[in-house]
């Protein structure tokens, strides 16, 4: 099924095992909720593609996967915020579409100065996201 140490592969395979935790993230930050469960969700997906469709986790393997979680992590909350503030903006333009908060969130943050918050959110993401993969590595061995 996987070719053994096939590094394609194992990326493919940490990228579709980081989604569900994504999508988690989102909904969770949607409504307001931080926890470093969700990092361990995202870590097990990430680890599980990885192992399944490459094999054995060596080294490499897992400094793919470690880039692989912190990119997931923010397009979660680039995404969380993304959706918030398409839904504050909807209220008052019916021309804003969520595409255009996603693609412009930078210049967004900016003008409503915002942009610390979201450091601030993101920097808090990164500690449970890593205090739940940590979780999740020491499960696996």
């Amino acid at each position: 099924m996987y070719q053994q140490n096939n590094l394609k592969n194992g990326i493919l395979g940490a990228v579709i095992g980081s989604i569900p935790g994504i999508l988690l993230w989102i909904l969770l930050g949607y409504i307001g909720f931080t926890a470093s469960i969700v990092g361990l969700v995202i870590a097990f997906g990430i680890l599980f593609g990885y192992r399944l469709l490459c094999g054995d986790l060596d080294k490499t393997g897992m400094i793919i996967c470690v880039i692989v979680l912190l990119a997931a992590i923010y397009i979660g909350e680039h995404m969380t915020w993304s959706v918030v503030i398409y839904k504050s903006l909807k209220e008052y333009s019916e021309e804003i579409t969520l595409g255009d908060c996603i693609k412009n969130l930078g210049s967004i943050l900016k003008l409503t100065e915002m942009k610390g918050d979201f450091v601030i959110s993101l920097v808090k993401g990164y500690i449970f996201g890593l205090l739940g993969a940590s979780g999740a590595v020491k499960k696996l061995f």
